[in-house]
């Protein structure tokens, strides 16, 4: 959803082994073209129907099943493979049995036994499988639910302190509490940590690493097997750019890393759960780095319906400390009926204009969180080390908020202080503070049940650390 703005035995066993991940109701980008004509639906999920896997499923287990038992269920698939080849050497069926009459209708894609635990709270493993299979699995005692891998896509709609003049309205909306005069230019006012100690994890297509606006802080940290190290859309890294780069970025001091699960505009929900999964695994081992403040992580991608999986995960990830900032998805609609805007613990974000509205593809309703700029947003993109783009989306006003908790989270002492206080600014806390500081009532003509808060930075304040921390720790 995002617009351009700018005018055998051996084979059988090898796919039981690959079982582990594999999501697909569908992840969409977040954005839209400002190219579009009037009239005109701009917004991917539209003109592109969801990939509805007819084999592929995500088979997760109960809360409470440990590693044993997983092991112990790995060896049962096992068996029961190796069974319906013997009845298949016996019977001269030409396939196996327990299978579907087709078999299996795709390839493996991935390496033996892709596992996924997210915390150790949502712990599965994915693949094909006919219908008699899958009923076995459901039937099995350790396990809680299966669903469909559906597909996931970006969203997106084609198209002291310190002082940035001439900034993007978006940056220079984010530390004003009035609204914008339209007919001069913006400035961005901001703390001069500005993210430093903080890593955003852009779970997108990619970043364009060597693009001189990140001077040397992003960097490449997780790839789908089967994908390479590069940004080919541009989404990625137009995000990263809005999230943390030099001219264009909220957390100008933030470093930034690259989580691709995505296929160009959309991938398999197994693949984000990997991509989380990385994300939660990397923030645990960084937390004895000196001077390390915290993570964040942006997905602006979704499914175009519900699916409590992936909500779960993302929830997981947050229990773990992973802070999430999600686009509430461009369908105009309700955000609770879609993924991941529907997380609890996620920061919703929906999209506004220059001129304090509701853009008009933005998603709404009791769970949007907050507001940030998502129309006609200018950043980092891809083809050369200076290139820039204009994109408007929830897939842009999602990292404006990433790069905002980034802010935020850079303003309290490290852990190794010692400033350091008891309890930290978790995600739960986060966005009570993110919403505690907002501007209350700037947006016109909200739908009913619609929070109305803009997202504010502080004003380039740096002592936000104590009465605002306070405050939020009892919300």
């Amino acid at each position: 959803m995002w617009r351009q703005c700018m005018n055998g035995t051996g084979r059988i066993l090898a796919r039981l082994c690959s079982l582990w991940v594999l999501l697909t109701p569908a992840l969409t980008l977040l954005s839209t073209s400002c190219n579009a004509k009037a009239g005109e639906r701009g917004d991917v999920l539209a003109e592109r129907p969801t990939i509805q896997s007819t084999d592929s499923h995500i088979v997760v287990f109960k809360t409470g099943v440990d590693t044993k038992q997983v092991e112990e269920h790995r060896l049962w698939l096992q068996q029961l493979e190796i069974d319906a080849r013997l009845k298949v050497a016996v019977t001269g069926a030409q396939v196996p049995v327990g299978l579907d009459g087709d078999g299996y209708s795709a390839p493996w894609s991935y390496a033996p036994y892709d596992a996924f635990n997210i915390s150790s709270i949502i712990v599965g493993y994915s693949g094909q499988f006919g219908s008699a299979m899958i009923e076995q699995i459901r039937r099995h005692p350790d396990v809680d639910r299966i669903e469909p891998d559906h597909e996931v896509r970006i969203l997106s709609t084609s198209h002291h302190p310190e002082t940035q003049e001439h900034a993007p309205w978006g940056l220079a909306r984010l530390s004003h509490r009035r609204p914008l005069n339209l007919t001069k230019d913006h400035s961005y006012v901001y703390a001069s940590e500005a993210g430093l100690g903080v890593d955003i994890y852009i779970i997108d297509s990619g970043i364009n690493t060597e693009h001189d606006d990140f001077e040397g802080r992003a960097s490449w940290g997780h790839v789908i097997p089967g994908m390479v190290e590069e940004d080919t859309i541009g989404h990625g890294t137009h995000c990263a750019g809005i999230a943390a780069s030099k001219t264009y970025g909220v957390a100008k001091r933030a470093k930034v890393i690259a989580v691709k699960p995505l296929d160009r505009d959309h991938a398999r929900m197994s693949n984000i759960l990997k991509a989380i999964e990385y994300v939660v695994d990397r923030h645990n081992a960084a937390k004895l780095r000196r001077g390390y403040k915290g993570a964040v992580a942006n997905m602006s991608m979704g499914t175009p319906d519900r699916t409590q999986l992936l909500n779960d995960a993302v929830d997981a990830a947050s229990q773990a400390g992973v802070h999430f900032a999600v686009a509430a998805g461009n369908g105009n609609g309700d955000a609770c009926e879609f993924s991941p805007a529907g997380a609890l613990l996620a920061i919703t974000v929906a999209a506004s204009t220059i001129r304090d509205e509701r853009a008009s593809f933005s998603n709404y309703g009791k769970c949007i969180d907050i507001f940030a700029p998502g129309l006609e947003i200018e950043s980092t993109w891809i083809g050369s080390r200076n290139a820039t783009h204009m994109l408007e989306g929830t897939s842009m006003a999602s990292p404006h908020i990433a790069g905002l908790v980034a802010y935020l989270l850079s303003l309290q002492p490290s852990s190794d202080s010692a400033y350091a206080v008891n309890g930290s600014l978790g995600p739960d806390k986060m966005k009570a503070m993110i919403r505690s500081l907002a501007t209350v009532g700037a947006l016109a003509k909200l739908p009913e049940g619609t929070a109305n808060l803009l997202a504010y930075n502080g004003g380039g304040a740096s002592n936000l650390t104590l009465p605002t921390l306070a405050q939020a720790s009892r919300l």
